[in-house]
């Protein structure tokens, strides 16, 4: 405590509340957010801590989701930073992803009846509860905007109903500027039939992964692309983009985690299959309405289920895709009507740091 007392107090506090207790040798907090078009709102809720983990899992908690973000009450010009749910104006939030920078995290939503995709500045609390700063505009204008998705650099990514995958550099992202960034769209469904009405999304930093809503089983209800040079690259790879699954009619939410992509049908299944194509892997029939699915960089997936208004995780570090459904998922927060989930990571960088006035706020 002598130390602690040698610096200010704010630093201590959001030290101790971000980064838990380095006695316990517990990881950075990791949050859940999770989209409701229906609701307009955006949640988040704790993951489990290293502790929690190692409880039996009928002892681990499931926690209700917090509200982030209300979408119902128009955000009032230059807002505040640092509310607990600022008020934001969001007609139907669907897609969602999140950018850990070095010093900044960033939270993208997609709206679709605004035709706007949006950004909000996320950091930690001192209570250590994440927090979303003031509603940014990053596109607007397109039409039926419904998921994204972020490479290693940054680079946006995004898919639309009306059959178009496109993206928005990290240049003009990281940090966002007065001159909007350009959207370029990579495929259509004019250029290639494995566009019919996408709607799922994923990337890594080679490849982009959507799921369609039409024609699965002929155009492919999960593919795989190149996330740039588009046109060029067709002539090189014909076969690309590459279905990947042409098992049912539409999926839903997909996600990579290493080697593995993971998708959702319409009821009941998550599926896996392998980056590089291969047979398809019944992962789970536990849901009811399962949406959107998120990987968490290490080893879980996350994925909403739509109908019993809940989060659940299950493994994701497969070598092998299992032979046989798993029996048990792992519930891991309750929301109202979930769609899109993402994974935050909390990190000292990201800590809300209040401005030091001084002694009694006299400026020294």
């Amino acid at each position: 405590m002598a130390e602690c007392s040698k610096i200010r107090a704010g630093f201590c506090l959001a030290l101790v509340a971000c980064l838990a207790s380095v006695a316990a040798y517990e990881a950075d907090p990791r949050f859940i957010f999770v989209s409701s078009p229906s609701k307009r709102k955006i949640y988040y809720a704790p993951l489990p801590s290293l502790s929690e983990l190692a409880k039996h899992p009928d002892d681990r908690p499931v926690p209700a989701a917090t509200m982030l973000i209300d979408g119902n009450v128009p955000a009032a010009p230059g807002g505040v930073l640092g509310l607990e749910a600022p008020a934001s104006d969001l007609q139907t939030p669907e897609g969602l992803a999140v950018w850990h920078g070095k010093d900044k995290a960033v939270l993208y939503v997609a709206d679709t009846a605004a035709k706007k995709i949006f950004a909000y500045q996320i950091t930690a609390s001192l209570a250590g509860a994440p927090q979303a700063g003031v509603q940014q505009l990053v596109a607007k204008d397109i039409e039926g905007v419904t998921s994204l998705a972020l490479d290693g650099f940054g680079n946006l990514y995004f898919t639309t109903s009306d059959g178009r995958v496109g993206s928005l550099s990290s240049e003009k992202l990281l940090p966002l500027t007065a001159d909007k960034p350009t959207v370029t769209i990579l495929y259509t469904s004019e250029s290639t039939k494995t566009v019919s009405t996408p709607f799922g999304l994923a990337a890594d930093n080679f490849n982009v992964y959507w799921s369609n809503q039409a024609n699965g089983q002929q155009n492919g209800a999960i593919v795989k692309a190149f996330e740039r040079n588009a046109a060029a690259l067709k002539a090189k790879y014909p076969n690309y983009p590459m279905a990947l699954s042409k098992t049912m009619t539409k999926a839903m939410g997909v996600c990579v985690a290493k080697s593995n992509v993971f998708f959702t049908g319409v009821t009941q299944t998550l599926y896996g299959v392998k980056t590089t194509g291969g047979s398809i892997s019944e992962v789970s029939r536990s849901f009811e309405e399962p949406r959107g699915c998120a990987f968490d960089g290490e080893n879980t997936l996350y994925v909403a289920d739509a109908k019993t208004g809940s989060i659940s995780s299950l493994p994701a570090n497969f070598i092998t895709l299992p032979a046989a459904p798993l029996k048990k998922l792992q519930k891991v927060a309750t929301v109202e009507e979930p769609s899109a989930v993402a994974v935050f990571t909390c990190s000292f960088a990201y800590v809300a740091q209040q401005q030091d006035n001084g002694f009694l706020g006299l400026g020294y």
